[in-house]
């Protein structure tokens, strides 16, 4: 198992970071971290789902880039074609990490082995004098400011899970050789419980933003076309027909 190292100046002075070694790194990911107050603006381009991490049974929010593991139909030539990019995208490759110091604080960690590096060529960690970069310092605030956000989509997440409004899916995935595939293990809302929402639960949700990530997530669904106009595209995928979701209820004909 690869282990997080702190990345420090005495340890990593000469490191540089690859240019677009976020976006190819990103090229391999057909699912995207996200945060809650990244809702609106991903759903613009792409769908988002909710999952359930089996080790814990946590809750996650992701975006979904393709049906195929280890591809992202809306990454080529070089370039990342959705009108935004997830942090989890251009934070890449550094990662949150519990102080090795201090349990109760966190720290920038890297996996030291990582493609994305080289003595070489890229953007600098560390000037001369030994100072973080301005990137690495643009790149250590979104990272820091990221801790916040993660506890506002684990609430968020907690709560629409307590109050049952999320919802098990199938991804039906119809080819154009008349072939099928059925995705599981993905999660959307309820739109039904989220419609019989009233009173001081609805004006909470509405205060705190739930309620407008909610509408935002439901919206993406509709990606789910975009998503088959990017696979389409790409050179060597199968070419897809539609992709509708589809409840247990729905494929059991009750």
């Amino acid at each position: 198992m690869r282990n997080l190292t702190e990345l420090t100046q005495t340890a990593h002075a000469r490191l540089k970071v690859k240019h677009q070694a976020a976006l190819e790194n990103a090229a391999s990911m057909h699912v995207l971290n996200l945060r809650v107050s990244e809702v609106a603006k991903t759903a613009a381009s792409l769908p988002i789902f909710i999952s359930k991490h089996s080790h814990d049974g946590s809750r996650a929010m992701s975006a979904l880039t393709s049906i195929v593991p280890g591809t992202n139909t809306f990454v080529s030539d070089g370039n990342w074609h959705p009108l935004y990019q997830p942090i989890s995208v251009r934070t890449y490759p550094f990662y949150l990490m519990k102080s090795p110091k201090d349990e109760t604080s966190y720290t920038i960690g890297i996996f030291e082995d990582s493609d994305a590096f080289s003595e070489s060529m890229g953007q600098e960690l560390f000037d001369e004098s030994g100072r973080a970069s301005l990137y690495l310092a643009e790149q250590s605030k979104l990272i820091e400011s990221s801790i916040k956000e993660d506890i506002l989509t684990h609430e968020f997440l907690n709560e629409i899970d307590a109050t049952g409004l999320i919802k098990s899916v199938d991804l039906v995935v119809q080819y154009a050789s008349g072939e099928s595939q059925v995705l599981k293990g993905l999660c959307t809302l309820d739109e039904d419980k989220m419609q019989a929402l009233e009173g001081e639960q609805l004006q909470k949700y509405h205060q705190n933003g739930y309620l407008a990530a909610m509408q935002g997530m439901l919206s993406s669904l509709f990606q789910l076309n975009n998503l088959v106009q990017h696979n389409n595209r790409v050179e060597g995928m199968d070419s897809i027909q539609q992709i509708r979701l589809e409840t247990a209820r729905d494929r059991s004909g009750a």
